[in-house]
C-alpha cells in the first residue's frame, strides 16, 4: 500500500474513532501505523449498519442528520431500514457518466423506478452538474400505455439518453423496436441497480444500435464505488479516488492474492454522516493491476452476488424471507431453490421447494397460497411479472430430495444463476 493511501485510511481511522460512537468504543485502544493495522479493524455488516443506525440508534452517525437524505427500505413484512446520506455524499457522482461525456445537447429521460428512490435522486442531482436536460419520469408499471407516453416524451423532447435498470431498458427496447422508429435517436444508456448480464447488453445493443452504454457499481450505503471510463464496459470498473477497496475470502475475511476472487469490501475516505470502515458489500469481485487505455492502473471486476438474495428485474428475492414463508406450511420442507434463467431476453424464474412427504392433497393450492405471500412479502414482485419485466416466476412443489446436494457438505445452493 502507497503512503498517500496510507495516509488517507490514517485519517479516517481517527475521525471515525473520534466523531462515531460505534468506532469510538470498537477502536478506543486501536493504534494505526501499517497496513496490517488497518486489516484488524472489525468488518462492517448489513447487520451492524441497521442496529446502529435510526430508529435504533445514532451510534454510526458521525454528526447531525441535517443536511441529509434520508432513504427507506423495507415495510410491513420486513423491518424498516434507512440509509442516511448528507448532501455532500453527491458531489463527486457526475463522474459516473465519465464514459458518456453527458453534457448540454444531452436530454436524459430518468427511468429509475421511483421505488429505488437513492438511486432515482442521486441520478439526478449528479446529472445536474453537467447542465443537460432531465427528465425524471421514472420506469413503473411499463404497460403498453405507459410505453406509449415514454414513446411520446422521447419524440417531443428529442430524448437521446436513458437511464435505469437493465430489465426497464430492456421492456422499453423491446416495445420501441415493435412499435416505434425511435431507437436510432438513443446513442447514450445507463444502468445501475442491477447487474448487466452479457445477454442483455447484447439485446439493448441490437435494439440501441447506435448507443454506448455505461454503468456504475455500488451500494447506497457507500455511494459509487466504481464508474466506467470510456474504454470499460460490462462488469469492469475504475474505483473513485474517495473509495477504498479490499478483496477478503469468503469464510475468514482474510486479503487474498491480487487477482483472486473474494468479497468487496469498502472504505469510504470521505467525511461522511455515515462513515464505513470495512462495509461488506455481499459482491463478489477481483482487483487487478490490469492498465486501461486511459492510463489508470487498477481495475476491478464485479462477478456476482454473495448466495443470499437474487436481484432480478430489481426485485430482491431475499433468503430469509422465502425460509419465513415455507415454514409456515407444514407440506413444505426447509429444502428449497431459486433457479433463474434467461428466456426471449428477460429472467425467468422458479422456486423449487421439497414436500416435507410424498403425497400431499392438493399441492397447486399450496403453491398458490406461497406465491400469495411472496407477493405481500417481496416488493415489486407482482408488478415486476404483471408489467412483463421477468418473463415468469413461479413455485413448484417437487418430490423429497430431488434438489441435488453439495456432495462434499451435503448442503443445498439456495440460489442457480444460468444468466449469462
Amino acid at each position: 500500500m502507497d503512503k498517500n493511501k496510507l495516509q488517507k485510511l490514517n485519517q479516517i481511522v481517527n475521525y471515525c474513532r473520534i466523531n462515531v460512537p460505534y468506532y469510538s468504543q470498537l477502536l478506543a485502544d486501536f493504534s494505526f501505523n501499517t497496513e496490517y493495522d488497518f486489516l484488524r479493524i472489525p468488518i462492517l455488516t448489513n447487520e451492524i449498519y441497521t442496529a446502529n443506525t435510526p430508529p435504533y440508534n445514532n451510534n454510526l452517525l458521525s454528526k447531525s442528520r441535517s443536511s441529509s437524505f434520508v432513504f427507506s427500505s423495507g415495510g410491513t413484512s420486513t423491518e424498516p431500514r434507512y440509509v442516511m446520506r448528507d448532501f455532500e455524499d453527491f458531489d463527486d457522482q457526475y463522474m459516473d457518466y465519465a464514459g458518456l461525456n453527458v453534457g448540454e445537447k444531452d436530454v436524459v429521460l430518468n427511468l429509475f423506478m421511483p421505488g429505488i428512490w437513492g438511486i432515482f435522486t442521486s441520478a439526478n442531482i449528479s446529472l445536474m452538474k453537467l447542465g443537460c436536460t432531465i427528465i425524471p419520469l421514472g420506469g413503473s408499471n411499463l404497460n403498453q400505455e405507459n410505453n406509449r407516453k415514454i414513446l411520446e416524451i422521447i419524440k417531443t423532447f428529442n430524448v437521446n439518453m436513458l437511464i435505469g435498470v437493465p430489465s426497464t431498458i430492456v421492456t422499453l427496447a423491446t416495445f420501441i423496436q415493435e412499435k416505434s422508429n425511435l431507437a436510432n435517436k438513443i446513442d447514450k444508456i445507463f444502468c445501475l441497480g442491477e447487474k448487466i448480464h452479457q445477454s442483455t447488453q447484447m439485446i439493448i445493443k441490437s435494439i440501441f444500435s447506435n448507443a454506448v452504454i455505461k454503468s456504475k457499481y455500488g451500494c447506497m450505503e457507500s455511494a459509487g464505488i466504481g464508474y466506467q471510463c470510456e474504454y470499460l464496459d460490462e462488469n469492469r470498473y475504475h474505483i473513485f479516488e474517495n473509495q477504498y477497496v479490499e478483496i477478503l475470502d469468503a469464510e475468514n475475511y482474510s486479503k487474498v492474492q491480487e487477482g483472486n476472487e473474494g468479497i468487496i469490501t469498502v472504505t469510504t475516505l470521505k467525511k461522511r454522516l455515515v462513515p464505513l470502515l470495512r462495509y461488506k458489500t455481499n459482491d463478489i469481485g477481483i482487483v487487478t493491476k490490469d492498465k486501461c487505455k486511459c492510463g489508470q492502473d487498477k481495475l476491478l471486476y464485479v462477478l456476482r452476488r454473495e448466495q443470499d438474495m437474487l436481484i432480478s428485474a430489481s426485485v430482491h428475492f431475499k433468503i430469509d424471507i422465502i425460509e419465513r414463508i415455507i415454514s409456515k406450511f407444514k407440506e413444505c420442507s426447509s429444502v428449497f431453490q431459486l433457479v433463474v434463467k434467461k428466456i426471449n431476453n428477460l429472467d425467468s424464474i422458479i422456486l423449487y421447494i421439497e414436500k416435507s412427504r410424498e403425497n400431499i392433497d392438493n399441492p397447486n393450492c399450496i403453491t398458490h397460497e406461497i406465491i400469495n405471500q411472496l407477493f405481500i412479502q417481496i416488493e415489486d414482485l407482482q408488478e415486476a411479472i404483471e408489467s412483463k419485466k421477468l418473463q415468469s416466476f413461479s413455485v413448484e412443489l417437487i418430490e423429497p430430495q430431488t434438489i441435488k446436494r453439495i456432495n462434499s457438505t451435503g448442503k443445498i445452493k439456495k440460489i442457480l444463476d444460468f444468466r449469462k
